[in-house]
């Protein structure tokens, strides 16, 4: 490893990322006040805009069927069909759902990063984990009606924590000695390719889930088994 790059690694610090977190969103958001300011208000103006927009988020009430409580997001209970239909040329739909392999997993990794974390002071095991919580656990404070796809948001991040998981699993370390390739294993031998082929399959699983249901995406009609197969829980029909 170059000499700049071997001095580079091991200077971030958490501060520096939890700033880099909150600052730079901070800075994003507030610029995009600026024709807000422009166009003549104040900044008493933009604070109870900020007020409204803060209680409307979280008081909306409604009777909307596929309505789903933020603590079932995770686990992927309550899936949204925004249009289903059966007729002569098969079954068609669009359906809002996460892939479940993913967020099943991501339940896993959250919970085993976050408390390997806790137990080895290690703040890049719990890294992906509190940007996880930071998004995903403040709909929990909410009473108001709420729907899976404000999951979305959280979504890339949780596929984040799983890759630090995966990588983990694959014998990946975190701090390789000094001067070593980044990449480079621990672990030896053919303990270390069956790990890394357990996390390839695992990517592939992936794949070949979303993949099964992008006839869902699109609208485009499958034979009603097909449909029953991808269905096969009661929430999900």
């Amino acid at each position: 490893m170059p000499p700049l790059a071997r001095r580079g690694r091991g200077r971030v610090r958490p501060l520096t990322i939890l700033a880099a977190l909150i600052v730079t969103p901070l800075a994003v958001y507030l610029a995009a006040s600026i024709p807000y300011f422009a166009a003549g208000h104040g900044l008493p103006d933009w604070l109870r805009l900020q007020q409204y927009m803060a209680t409307f988020g979280w008081g909306v009430r409604g009777d909307r069927t596929f309505a789903s409580r933020p603590v079932t997001w995770p686990f992927d209970a309550y899936p949204i069909w925004y249009k289903w239909s059966t007729g002569s040329a098969g079954t068609a739909g669009l359906l809002a759902i996460g892939n479940f392999l993913l967020w099943w997993t991501g339940i896993a990794t959250w919970v085993v990063l976050g408390l390997l974390a806790i137990l080895r002071r290690d703040w890049r095991l719990g890294l992906a984990p509190a940007l996880v919580a930071a998004l995903y656990l403040p709909w929990l404070l909410t009473s108001r009606q709420t729907y899976i796809y404000y999951m979305v948001p959280v979504v890339p991040f949780v596929a984040i924590m799983v890759a630090a998981g995966l990588s983990r699993l694959a014998g990946d370390p975190w701090a390789p000695p000094p001067g070593a390739p980044l990449g480079v294993a621990q672990s030896g031998g053919g303990e270390h390719r069956l790990r890394r082929l357990a996390a390839w399959a695992f990517c592939a699983a992936c794949v070949l889930v979303g993949a099964l249901y992008v006839p869902f995406v699109l609208g485009a009609p499958v034979p009603f088994d097909y449909y029953v197969l991808l269905t096969p829980f009661t929430t999900w029909k």
